[in-house]
């Protein structure tokens, strides 16, 4: 049975209306994975925006993880277009410790807010010796009484460098160890005062106006053996 060249155009042009329908429609659904994502970065520090992805070794079937860096940029705010799927970022500024936020984009524009703590290694440079002599001195004046009985042990900044914690520890034969207490100081408007009498561990019910990751700092101080 012969096919008239009539009815072959038409459908020949049938399936390819089929086709553009189809690829019209994906790649509407394509535009449509696509939404907008606000970082609002508080301190402007060096961010990295990445994704994973895993990636299927060739010479095995064993898949590793590989990361993808869409981004570095350090601006207050900033607006991106990303697709359906899992993202991070990842502070890189040495001044702040290494954080790690990782969302989802799903259906829908999201805000997400970095505001990282400072580093060890930036807190250990703001407490220069004559910050140090200041807030031992305000300790050992306070205990003078019985300072002779501990070694104070100078401690470290926390925070945003405005608090200071440090350990008395108690003087005993050297055989032994004596108990380490923890001491912290709070700085407002510029004048440092202790918050926390020495005690063995600091908590969050005595203290609820203290962050508790500086509770915790505190806490993991080392005592002078």
């Amino acid at each position: 049975m012969r096919i008239s060249k009539t009815r072959f155009i038409t459908v020949i042009a049938a399936i390819l209306i089929v086709i553009a329908g189809v690829a019209a429609y994906s790649y509407y659904q394509y535009l449509n994975s696509f939404y907008t994502v606000t970082v609002n970065n508080i301190r402007e520090t060096t961010l990295s925006l990445y994704k994973d992805t895993l990636v299927t070794l060739s010479s095995s079937e064993d898949v590793e993880t590989q990361r993808q860096e869409i981004k570095r940029f350090s601006e207050k705010k900033t607006e991106y277009t990303l697709q359906n799927g899992t993202y991070c970022i990842e502070t890189i500024d040495q001044d702040y410790a290494l954080t790690q936020t990782c969302f989802e984009v799903k259906d829908e524009d999201t805000s997400i807010t970095i505001n990282p703590s400072f580093s060890k290694l930036y807190l250990k440079n703001m407490l220069t010796s004559q910050l140090e002599s200041q807030l031992n001195a305000i300790i050992s004046e306070k205990y003078a009484p019985i300072i002779d009985g501990y070694v104070l042990k100078t401690g470290e900044l926390l925070g945003e460098g405005d608090w200071y914690g440090a350990t008395l520890t108690t003087i005993i034969p050297p055989r032994d160890r004596g108990d380490v207490y923890r001491v912290l100081l709070h700085n407002e408007s510029g004048v440092w005062n202790i918050v926390a009498y020495p005690q063995l561990y600091l908590n969050k019910y005595d203290y609820p106006d203290v962050p508790q990751s500086v509770l915790q700092a505190t806490n993991e101080l080392v005592g002078s053996y």
